[in-house]
């Protein structure tokens, strides 16, 4: 679901008007009285309030503005660079879906690799606690099958850390769709009307707007590094790997034991190779899940701290917070 300020004017339209409109009324009528009793103090700080005043309706019908040039502006650089980096034409109504989109073909690799891996465990955790002595025999035992075991359970843990990664990013991208312009950019207007909370709503002013469209903006343009990102190292060998292997059932059969372990035995080379190649592509979750998101959000926050000036209550920071913002 697209913003459109045709629903957040039916919204918060009336009451961003009062806010930003009883503030000039009261600074107006405190100049007239100022004015009458002939207190110069009281005139030049009404005069002041009546300046903030004015600069919020200023800062309001340009947001409006602003917003909504912005909004058809990303969306079309993000969809055609979208489109460049999935090799196909795609069309998307918001920023932060198409960040989803970059991140959904992680998830679903890392959903095929856990499938892989946990069938894979099952044979190789049943053969290396296998334990046969028989008399005038030496013993027999599948300790080998400990390397392949333990890896296994490694490599789930670091996969399941990066899948807690993934919902958590991908939960406060909702909440910020959701939120970011049709909730905190209001409630910052209505901050930025009044003289005590003037800078906070500042803040959150250039919060909403850089969480909005900054940050999924930088996570699409860091895109273009150069390291593989959209998947095509992920190996899910479900094909060959798992072909021929014993199903789960009666594993308490003597024979299943027997299968499972020649399966194993025909098949260290290719789960050695598997879990070699591992390696890489956690690598390369770590820079689209974690190292992207990260500058990503340091971008968020340099124009964030860079236009909370542009959106204050001080006059005249408003050139100096423009020179830093560009």
């Amino acid at each position: 679901m697209a913003f459109s300020f045709e629903s957040w004017l039916l919204l918060w339209g009336p009451v961003v008007l009062l806010a930003v409109l009883v503030p000039t009324f009261v600074a107006a009528l405190l100049i007239m009285i100022s004015r009458f009793l002939d207190v110069k103090h009281l005139e030049q700080a009404a005069k002041t309030e009546l300046v903030y005043a004015g600069s919020t309706i200023f800062l309001v019908l340009g947001l409006i503005i602003i917003v909504s040039l912005c909004q058809v502006a990303f969306l079309e650089a993000g969809n055609n660079i979208l489109s460049y980096l999935l090799q196909k034409p795609v069309q998307f109504g918001d920023l932060i879906d198409m960040n989803k989109a970059l991140m959904q073909p992680r998830m679903d690799c890392m959903r095929d690799i856990m499938g892989v891996l946990y069938h894979m465990s099952i044979v190789f955790e049943m053969t290396s606690t296998t334990y046969i002595e028989v008399y005038m025999s030496e013993v027999s035992s599948g300790f080998i099958y400990k390397l392949f075991t333990e890896r296994i359970n490694n490599t789930t843990s670091i996969l399941t850390f990066y899948m807690y990664i993934y919902y958590l990013i991908v939960h406060i991208l909702n909440f910020m769709k959701y939120t970011a312009l049709s909730m905190f950019l209001p409630i910052g207007i209505l901050m930025r009307a009044f003289p005590p909370t003037r800078g906070a709503g500042a803040y959150i002013i250039a919060f909403a707007l850089g969480i909005y469209f900054i940050f999924p903006l930088s996570y699409i343009l860091m895109s273009f590094l150069p390291y593989d990102y959209l998947g095509s190292a992920c190996m899910t060998p479900a094909d060959t790997m798992l072909e021929g292997r014993p199903v789960s059932a009666g594993l308490s059969d003597q024979e299943k034991a027997k299968e499972a372990e020649s399966w194993a035995k025909r098949n260290m080379d290719s789960a050695q190779g598997m879990l070699d190649k591992m390696a890489t592509y956690l690598k390369s979750l770590t820079v689209s899940l974690c190292f992207t998101p990260l500058m990503a959000l340091v971008i968020t926050l340099t124009f964030v701290l860079s236009s909370t000036s542009l959106f204050g209550g001080n006059i005249p920071e408003v050139g100096r917070g423009l020179v830093k913002l560009i």
